[in-house]
């Protein structure tokens, strides 16, 4: 995608812990994004199948809904990396 390895912040990998939202709009997008993943893998017939990296790319550049408007993630990504260096 061309982003700086910092481009969502600081990442440790051992620092990586799964947990519960309590956010109603995360848990919609999360839905939404499984709901396209298990479309995809029905339509190349099985997980095994499936290209992981461009469902990877496809579901980066889908459209969700932040603050009332459909944006793409990539989009934001790229926003934010311009405010942050400009």
């Amino acid at each position: 995608e061309g982003l700086p390895s910092d481009a969502l912040g600081r990442l440790e990998p051992n620092e990586v812990r799964l947990a519960k939202t309590a956010s109603r709009h995360v848990l919609g997008v999360m839905n939404q994004m499984a709901l396209e993943i298990g479309w995809h893998v029905d339509q190349v017939g099985g997980l095994w199948n499936i290209d992981v990296d461009g469902l990877n790319r496809h579901l980066r550049r889908s459209l969700h809904t932040k603050d009332g408007d459909y944006r793409v993630p990539l989009e934001l990504v790229h926003e934010g990396l311009q405010r942050r260096d400009p």
